[in-house]
């Protein structure tokens, strides 16, 4: 008996270090990415949004859901998580329209503003991550 429930509660644990590990695995990629290719490249910022939602999906089970006690919303850290789930997600690469001799044609080009909200975006989601495992005093007794 006291073996299987050490193995049981083993289980989140290790699936929490597991998670961690691909984390730091994507965390690293963005690292060798940014160093790699030129500060305004169109593939960069390709692979960075392709990372970026491997990194959220990769995370969201270790995110901890809050209640806001005031009007009932679920919410974690200082925003909702289902509004920046919906923005990741749909994130994708500026296109602009060029009209030649009567047709159009759609490219994709490289967006300054995209790449700095890109970082934003992972900046929120260490500061959550950072939230979970290491909660304030007030929020791990409970009190917020």
């Amino acid at each position: 008996m006291g073996m299987d429930d050490s193995r049981e509660g083993e289980a989140p644990f290790n699936m929490a270090i597991a998670t961690l590990k691909r984390l730091d695995i994507i965390l690293q990629q963005i690292r060798i990415l940014n160093s790699i290719y030129s500060s305004n490249s169109i593939e960069k910022q390709k692979s960075h949004i392709g990372l970026l939602q491997q990194f959220y999906i990769n995370a969201v089970p270790l995110f901890k859901e809050n209640k806001d006690k005031k009007n009932k919303k679920e919410k974690v850290g200082d925003g909702s998580l289902k509004e920046l789930e919906t923005e990741i997600l749909n994130f994708g690469l500026e296109t602009k329209t060029i009209v030649k001799s009567g047709s159009q044609k759609f490219i994709n080009v490289y967006s300054s503003s995209k790449e700095r909200r890109l970082n934003e975006i992972m900046i929120d989601l260490l500061k959550r991550l950072d939230k979970y495992f290491m909660p304030g005093r007030r929020e791990a007794e409970g009190l917020i």
